[in-house]
């Protein structure tokens, strides 16, 4: 995100509006002919070609991920009605819609708020968008690390995941009721840094619930999840240039960004759980 923000004036300013289509997409193509020679089904698959290490692979092994198809049969389908009848896997599902609802508007907007409302022009206006996210590859990495020591002291992993995924909905939500109050693009830039960076507390929270609830079914369940959030990407970016274009109210975005982001903390603390679901 930070790279393509960055990158991205240079791009329209070489290729025109299909500058930075052509170069991600390209490089979606490239990065997809590598993942399909270097992929494997199973981490034990990668053994001989040393991509695991042999106390890697005993560690991710260990930890109950499905090691081989040993426990299952080709022609299995995932008990897709089993799975949708647990509050847990709903949890997730909505985590996912809210995350990807907030993750798009803020990563497809904010250069555009910046330059409409901070009046900045749209090659700066990038560089204030990136740094946000350049905050979220560290915060995601702090989240991860304060959640495994939170269990290793004892705590549940279910207050954990509740803990972490809590920072990472109410944290934005606070933080762009709190953006509607900005005068300054320096005050705008700092409230967004946090907001962004508490939404990568997300990387300890649903997102590894999956493999918690049902290790077996991990695939399925986060594929359910994904196309929700998917579609969230899809609505959230398409409403807000609707609301913008028919009210050019950026506090309407923020507010309703803000309560989605709310709706979602709820859910999640209500529902979640960090204990098995499915055997």
């Amino acid at each position: 995100s930070m790279v393509g923000l960055l990158a991205a004036p240079a791009m329209l300013a070489w290729g025109g509006v299909t500058g930075p289509f052509a170069v991600f997409g390209l490089s979606g193509v490239l990065w997809a002919v590598v993942w399909g020679f270097a992929a494997t089904t199973y981490p034990r698959e990668s053994l001989a070609s040393r991509r695991v290490s042999p106390a890697e692979l005993a560690h991710i092994e260990d930890g109950g991920s499905v090691a081989d198809d040993s426990a299952t049969t080709k022609s299995e389908r995932p008990p897709f009605r089993l799975l949708l009848s647990k509050a847990p896997v709903w949890a997730c599902i909505v985590a996912n819609f809210v995350n990807n609802w907030g993750y798009f508007i803020l990563l497809a907007w904010m250069p555009l708020y910046f330059k409409q409302v901070m009046g900045l022009e749209l090659a700066k206006s990038s560089y204030f968008s990136a740094l946000p996210w350049a905050t979220m590859a560290l915060s995601g990495v702090f989240a991860g690390t304060l959640a495994d020591s939170l269990i290793a002291k004892g705590v549940s992993v279910t207050t954990v995941r509740k803990f972490i995924q809590g920072v990472g909905f109410i944290g934005p939500a606070l933080m762009l009721v709190l953006l509607t109050f900005q005068t300054s693009a320096n005050g705008a830039l700092a409230v967004l840094t946090v907001a962004i960076g508490c939404t990568a507390f997300t990387q300890a929270g649903f997102l590894v619930n999956f493999q918690e609830i049902g290790p077996r079914y991990v695939g399925a369940l986060h594929g359910m999840a994904n196309t929700a959030g998917s579609f969230a990407g899809i609505v959230g970016t398409y409403m807000t240039g609707v609301i913008l274009e028919s009210t050019g109210s950026w506090r309407a975005v923020l507010f309703i960004t803000a309560g989605v982001y709310a709706f979602g903390a709820a859910t999640w603390l209500a529902f979640s759980t960090g204990e098995r679901v499915f055997d």
